[in-house]
């Protein structure tokens, strides 16, 4: 089995290899991979190199931002080149012979290097005369004779005196430092981030304030006070968030562009309300305080405060507690409105009803914490069960339309319908989403192998 090499081309990292050898190796951000690389926008277990006999391929493991191969996404497995490049996240990798060399130019085939002068048998074209065939004299044999022993001692000297400086050579090049050594890619630092996030709204009859807070340790807490309601919410996570979840929330300052963002901007407030959102974060150790007061949102800004509330509600299993009591009625109702909607029309496009499931759920939830509920709550409950129900029945059919398919070796069939599933159950943290995953990659992986 042919050995190969990955080669780091990008920042951070450039210049560093590592062995591909004969049982593949996978690549991705976890520890746990065979070439592990510390890419924010890679996934924990992101492509596959493998081997087909002698020919390397590469496959994507279903990933969220895809495997590139020479600038191209993949949609199915790829054969590898010598000097192809691998592009996965912000990372550039190159594929290389095991000294790291590969073709010059464009990325192509490995060339077959051609045959050594012995392997070719010279065929003379005719009778060779060596100057003893009878036309000369016994000592003209003779000496031709020394001549010929003469040549065959030196020739034979110089073979043996080659192969000892070729193994000198070998033995002292092996004791050299290898140079493409496999050397892990330098550690990023860790970034920071503590976040102070405050929203009021103040009417003549009611107080409503919501208040998000990320310390130094990870610790996320919220706490929410509506006066009017009588809601007085304060909780915290039992545990630092995740690594990756800060990290992500770091991206979400960075592609808001924070850092840019005027500090203060504010208008004149209507008659007898007060409307003020401050967000203050600390981001790898520089301070950045952005203020608006009684004015529409900058669209960034307005973005960014959606993005850090979902966050919120997703870590602390929260619903919906940022709003008033009134903006949660308007919000419950708009997506029972949408809900509806995606419900009727889910003949039109597989995905609609997985959607109107969404929905249902959000409307419930913006009423949890309302009470009375109001009279559109049941309706919002009974539909969601129907829609629930409809759904599986759809699964379930697609499902066994697939599996038959696959056991009587229809697999463009099974292929098909399969990805009508995926449209079907979208989200990919749903267990019947991978479950359909694993079974479409099977089917095209079968359908690859007819076609070869």
């Amino acid at each position: 089995m042919a050995k190969y090499k990955i080669i780091v081309e990008s920042e951070p990292g450039k210049g560093c290899a590592f062995d591909v050898a004969a049982p593949g190796a996978g690549i991705g951000r976890s520890a746990k991979n065979d070439i592990s690389i510390p890419d924010e926008l890679l996934s924990r277990h992101h492509c596959k190199i493998y081997f087909k006999g002698e020919e390397a391929w590469i496959a994507d493991l279903a990933t969220l931002n895809g495997t590139g191969v020479n600038g191209q996404i993949i949609t199915e497995d790829v054969k590898l080149n010598l000097g192809d490049t691998i592009s996965i996240g912000d990372t550039v990798l190159r594929f290389t012979a095991e000294n790291g060399s590969f073709p010059a130019g464009a990325a192509g085939a490995v060339a077959t290097p051609p045959p050594k002068a012995a392997d070719t048998p010279v065929v003379p074209g005719g009778p060779v005369d060596l100057g003893f065939n009878g036309s000369g004299s016994e000592a003209d044999a003779a000496k031709y004779a020394a001549h010929t022993k003469k040549n065959i001692i030196r020739i034979a000297v110089a073979f043996v005196a080659i192969c000892l400086v070729a193994i000198a050579l070998n033995m002292f090049l092996s004791d050299k430092a290898d140079p493409n050594p496999v050397t892990p890619l330098p550690p990023q630092k860790a970034r920071t981030l503590e976040i102070n996030y405050t929203k009021t709204e103040a009417t003549t009859n009611n107080i409503f304030k919501y208040e998000m807070t990320l310390d130094s340790a990870r610790f996320l807490t919220v706490a929410i006070d509506d006066i009017t309601q009588g809601r007085h919410v304060r909780k915290t996570t039992d545990t630092p968030i995740s690594e990756d979840a800060l990290n992500s929330l770091i991206r979400k300052f960075d592609e808001a562009g924070f850092k840019d963002m005027p500090a203060n901007s504010g208008g004149i407030p209507p008659a007898n309300t007060w409307n003020v959102a401050s967000m203050t974060a600390i981001i790898d150790g520089e301070v950045k305080t952005v203020t608006v007061r009684n004015k529409i949102d900058p669209a960034a800004f307005k973005k960014l405060r959606e993005d850090i509330e979902a966050f919120g509600r997703s870590e602390l299993g929260l619903w919906a507690v940022e709003y008033s009591s009134d903006k949660l009625m308007d919000l419950a109702y708009e997506q029972l409105i949408v809900a509806r909607k995606n419900s009727d029309a889910r003949d039109i496009r597989l995905d609609n009803l997985y959607a109107a499931i969404q929905a249902y759920k959000s409307s419930i939830a913006y009423l949890e914490t309302i009470e009375p509920k109001p009279g559109f709550y049941d309706e919002a409950v009974l539909e969601l069960a129907t829609a629930e129900s409809d759904l599986d029945t759809t699964y379930k059919e697609k499902s066994w339309q697939a599996d038959h398919a696959m056991n009587t070796r229809e697999w463009e069939t099974a292929a098909a319908t399969l990805r009508d599933l995926l449209q079907v159950i979208p989200d990919r943290a749903d267990d019947r989403n991978k479950e359909i995953t694993r079974k479409l990659l099977d089917a095209e992986a079968r359908i690859r192998e007819i076609k070869r």
